[in-house]
């Protein structure tokens, strides 16, 4: 580990991991390929999980952790049933991982709709990955240590489509702007999504 040999502190990480495809997001009647749903999911989902904690050791005590979600991502994109798993306050990792799993077994077989998750890989992986923020990870911080999910705008990239209405440049407002408050407002919005 880099990080542990060269005894780096970290202050602020991003988390950006984001795959997906503008027909998964835009079309209501999309079925996704099992290599979307498995790479959908461990990107944005499982690996940015992962990578958070592995680098929790080396936050420093006031850091902060900003995750880009998306509005793809919001709670009324999913169906009721769903909604309400993902709004539990006493969502912990196993539950959210549980749930993971379930709509993956489910995605797999193109049946996930039937249990009041949206269509969209790309959109549940996000609502998962807000979830996590919102209900996991703050308890696995320390002292002034804070958390964050930032939506970008839609943005011109590989993702996005060149239809897109933001620039690369514009997508860090939201950022910089988490990055930039006190810390007694980060306090206070910590686990937020803006």
């Amino acid at each position: 580990n880099w990080f542990a040999n060269n005894h780096k502190t970290v202050y602020i990480l991003v988390n950006n991991a984001g795959y997906g495809s503008i027909d998964d997001c835009m079309d209501p009647n999309h079925k996704a390929s099992e290599e979307t749903v498995k790479t959908t999911l461990n990107t944005n989902v499982r690996g940015t999980i992962e990578f958070t904690e592995k680098m929790l050791p080396h936050l420093a005590e006031n850091g902060r952790i900003i995750t880009i979600g998306s509005v793809m991502g919001t709670l009324r994109m999913q169906g009721e049933g769903v909604r309400k798993k993902l709004s539990d306050p006493t969502l912990d990792k196993k539950k959210l991982f549980e749930l993971i799993d379930t709509f993956e077994s489910l995605a797999l077989k193109h049946e996930h709709t039937k249990q009041d998750f949206s269509n969209s890989i790309y959109n549940t992986s996000k609502a998962f990955i807000h979830a996590y923020n919102r209900y996991v990870l703050p308890s696995l911080l320390k002292g002034d240590q804070t958390c964050f999910v930032v939506h970008p705008g839609w943005v011109k990239t590989d993702l996005g489509g060149s239809q897109a209405p933001g620039n690369i440049e514009d997508s860090v407002v939201s950022t910089m702007a988490v990055t930039n408050l006190s810390l007694e407002e980060s306090k206070k919005y910590s686990g937020k999504y803006f």
